[in-house]
């Protein structure tokens, strides 16, 4: 359980990443920097849980 949620929070910043990182126009900008901010927070959140368990 710990190391699924270790993945998936690493794949929660990569995906983050990418979306921050891609110079397309097409989703907004605002709308990318938006589903990043959720994707690191999510990230962030499974990682608390994954050392609270």
């Amino acid at each position: 359980m710990l190391f699924l949620l270790l993945i998936v929070s690493a794949y929660c910043f990569i995906r983050a990443g990418l979306l921050l990182s891609e110079k397309s126009m097409y989703p907004p900008p605002l709308v990318r920097k938006r589903k990043a901010r959720f994707h690191v927070s999510l990230a962030l959140v499974l990682l608390i849980l994954a050392f609270l368990l």
